[in-house]
């Protein structure tokens, strides 16, 4: 493997990094040959291998745990991941029966309500939303999620007697690749002959869990039914049985770009440690042995710098003020500017960002150069490709399964009669860049018979049915107390001007005026009751 000038300028300052950046893509080359982040050969030709799409999986455990430490350690790959979840789940994908029977719906979603928040195994809390958080942080670093259905007893006091395990995707047995009589295994995962997941092959604890617990479980694989098993990835090529990292098209320019830093600063520190140098002045001669003159301490026959002490420096730290030969006269170090380093870091970050399907002001919160319609141009894209996901992916890879574990449970509960899994998923809403003129265009195009309102309040994240109920709920209230508010379309225009009230309007208002009189025991209330009974007969 041979050295680029970056490792060897790397060498120079820090050999023990340059050793490790060749080292790391020496295996990576001889790991997975087939992804650009694990491929050094770009100046030699590029590889094109007719691969199948399960071939080009090979070393994924490798390119799990380096995705995972490019998360650790450098900031745009973690900025990367916490932004992609961010939008694919937000603050939660939330469903609703819909089963086409009103009393079934409502059984099904009250009692979700209350399983939702007992959902997750495994941890000190949690609930729907914390589990969507999880999954889909380990499908986006490291490739791919495993949910496993774990039923419960009546003793666990459940309201529903199931609950969602997760597992990483190293819980697979990826040894575990054999032709069977009907169908076939490839890494942990079995096929029918119809290439149908048949059943998952997983490890009792984690294989990178060194603690006692874990040590104490045999590491033999055992197959669970697929049934029980939500496996959550998105899939890239017809045919593909695993995932990989979302980030593995970054890797190496994450790598690189955290050692290109590392050596600009340590070029930085080094410049700046020399404070000055004593240099010989005119006139100067050499009196003293090739010693500096004036100095005192054993005399020494090489030239160099030396400290006060007349010692020879071999390393330098901050503040050090170097005496050359002879030196009488000070000159003090100016380090230098590298003024194309900011524009190298934006261009790499941009690449980076590409990578990570993102915008380069997403990625880095940087708005420096941006505008309205730059940055809702790639919003816009972006919205596309999260939408996109979540309803090819999430959604029915994992969150499809849940709801039918969760009908389940409840039938076995006794709580519903019939198996129904009808359901709507709400996706939670985009925070608009400019509240005001989207909220002006869904309205022209609600006007213009181009959007309906369903259309409009879906897209914010809500289900119409629920805003109708809390209009309702509202409007009921404050008409009861007899307020009106600019708010209200009902009574009051655009302007801020009494609306026309229709005449149902108007003698609904009266009916519950007169009620509010008749309730405080007011004298004239039978009068105004029987005035107003006149005027609408007549």
């Amino acid at each position: 493997m041979r050295m680029n000038p970056l490792d060897r300028a790397i060498a120079f300052v820090s050999p023990r990094a340059a050793l490790r950046r060749v080292q790391a893509r020496a295996a990576l080359e001889m790991t997975v040959r087939t992804y650009e982040a694990v491929s050094a050969a770009r100046a030699n030709g590029r590889r094109a291998p007719a691969t199948g799409p399960n071939s080009e999986l090979r070393g994924g455990a490798f390119l799990r745990r380096l995705s995972r430490e490019a998360v650790r350690n450098a900031g745009p790959a973690r900025s990367a991941v916490s932004k992609l979840v961010t939008n694919i789940v937000g603050t939660g994908i939330m469903p609703r029966a819909a089963t086409g029977n009103e009393k079934l719906d409502k059984v099904l979603n009250d009692g979700f309500a209350q399983w939702s928040r007992e959902c997750l195994a495994g941890t000190r809390g949690g609930n729907f939303v914390t589990l969507q958080v999880l999954a889909g942080r380990s499908m986006v670093e490291g490739g791919e999620t495993l949910t496993r259905r774990r039923t419960r007893q009546d003793r666990d006091g459940l309201f529903v007697p199931v609950q969602a395990e997760l597992m990483e995707p190293d819980l697979l047995d990826e040894q575990k690749t054999v032709g069977l009589d009907n169908g076939y295994i490839f890494q942990g995962v079995e096929f029918s002959g119809t290439n149908t997941p048949r059943a998952y092959w997983l490890f009792d604890a984690h294989p990178g869990d060194r603690s006692a617990m874990a040590a104490a479980r045999r590491m033999d694989s055992k197959p669970v039914p697929a049934s029980d098993i939500a496996h959550l990835f998105a899939m890239e090529r017809i045919g593909q049985a695993r995932g990989v990292p979302w980030l593995c098209a970054v890797l190496l320019a994450v790598s690189e770009l955290g050692d290109y830093r590392l050596a600009e600063q340590t070029r930085k520190k080094l410049e700046a440690s020399v404070a000055a140098f004593i240099l010989p002045g005119a006139g100067d001669d050499d009196d003293n042995n090739g010693r500096p003159s004036g100095l005192t301490g054993t005399a020494t026959e090489q030239p160099g710098a030396y400290d006060a002490h007349n010692q020879l420096l071999e390393t330098i730290e901050p503040g050090t003020i170097a005496t050359l030969r002879n030196g009488r006269d000070i000159r003090f170090n100016t380090p230098s500017h590298n003024q194309s380093y900011p524009d190298y870091i934006r261009a790499e970050l941009q690449q980076i960002a590409a990578g990570a399907l993102m915008t380069y002001e997403l990625l880095t919160g940087d708005l420096s150069n941006t505008n309205y319609s730059s940055i809702r141009a790639g919003r816009n894209d972006f919205r596309a490709m999260i939408e996109q996901l979540q309803w090819a992916f999430f959604i029915p890879f994992q969150l499809d399964p849940l709801w039918r574990w969760y009908v389940d449970g409840m039938f076995v509960a006794g709580r519903i009669r019939e198996k129904n899994y009808g359901v709507e998923w709400d996706t939670p809403r985009f925070i608009s860049i400019d509240p005001y003129k989207d909220a002006l265009a869904d309205l022209i195009e609600m006007r213009a018979g181009l959007k309906s309102p369903i259309a409009a309040i879906g897209e914010r994240g809500y289900h119409w049915k629920s805003v109708l109920a809390e209009f309702r709920a509202y409007f009921d209230a404050v008409d009861g107390e007899g307020l009106v508010f600019d708010s209200d379309a009902r009574k009051v225009t655009k302007s801020g001007s009494a609306n026309n009230l229709t005449p149902q309007q108007m003698d609904a208002a009266a009916d519950r005026l007169l009620r509010a009189l008749e309730a405080d025991g007011d004298p004239d209330a039978p009068r105004l009751r029987a005035l107003y009974q006149a005027a609408v007969n007549s």
